[in-house]
């Protein structure tokens, strides 16, 4: 129990097995100069530069990716859709012997122009 007396206070800390360590501060800051301010500003442009080149190759990567995907998925989906055109038209039950594919004629096997020549007459 620690005593209200000052100097019976004072004496138990001296006692008290735990110290404060302080050292003196020394080490003196000096303000910034405007040479420093330059430097400063050179180095956080440039930095700053540097940022945005990386996100922009970045970004454009990414970007012209997605645009060569949505490219592909499209010719995919039309050749597909041209595709079930002429084979829906060649058919032997079909016989137009005039199906285009991307507007070009085609030229139906020889199979498919017996069987039309035989069973349209």
């Amino acid at each position: 129990m620690v005593s209200a007396d000052p100097l019976c206070r004072l004496a138990c800390l001296k006692e008290s097995s735990s110290e404060a360590i302080v050292t003196p501060m020394t080490a003196t800051v000096d303000a910034l100069g405007t040479d420093d301010l330059t430097t400063v500003g050179i180095v956080v442009t440039v930095v700053l530069i540097l940022i945005g080149l990386v996100l922009s190759m970045l970004i454009t990567a990414l970007i012209g990716r997605a645009i060569i995907a949505v490219v592909v998925i499209v010719l995919a989906i039309l050749v597909w859709q041209q595709r079930s055109h002429v084979e829906d038209n060649l058919n032997k039950h079909a016989c137009n012997l005039g199906t285009t594919y991307f507007g070009v004629h085609i030229d139906p096997p020889r199979s498919v122009r017996d069987y039309c020549t035989t069973h349209t007459q």
